[in-house]
């Protein structure tokens, strides 16, 4: 009868050991699981504050020069062209209204413009030339 109870004192004693190992195997998962939370969550913070500080930098500086230009088209989600006129005209209004009235008179007598255009590009010469504008459009 000793025996017996001394083995299963043993079983019990074993049992509770295997437990123990158990509860301590799932507490050190738990803790692992909320060290690679806490690490993935810091990789993230890093990523936003230094790309910006070495990813433009760098592609500035990249042999491929359209890479600055899809980054800065991704950003304000246009085309090229959208986004180029959107930022100078942002940057100065002042400029983008020369600019713009500019093409609108060149459009205004755009044939006149062509042909002595291309009288001074034959000649090499400068050249005066009689312009007729139309008006605009309204």
């Amino acid at each position: 009868m000793r025996r017996d109870s001394e083995g299963a004192a043993r079983a019990i004693s074993w049992a509770n050991q295997e437990a123990q190992a158990i509860i301590g195997s799932a507490r050190t998962r738990e803790a692992q699981n909320w060290r690679l939370l806490e690490v993935a969550a810091l990789g993230v913070a890093a990523g936003l504050i230094l790309f910006p500080l070495l990813g433009f930098p760098l592609a500035r500086n990249l042999p491929f020069g359209s890479f600055p230009d899809m980054l800065a088209t991704a950003a304000l989600g246009e085309d090229g062209w959208s986004a180029g006129t959107g930022l100078m005209s942002r940057a100065d209004p002042a400029q983008w209204r020369v600019i713009n009235e500019s093409l609108l008179r060149s459009e205004a007598a755009s044939d006149d413009l062509k042909a002595c255009y291309e009288a001074a590009k034959k000649t090499g010469k400068e050249q005066r030339c009689n312009v007729a504008v139309k008006p605009a459009a309204r």
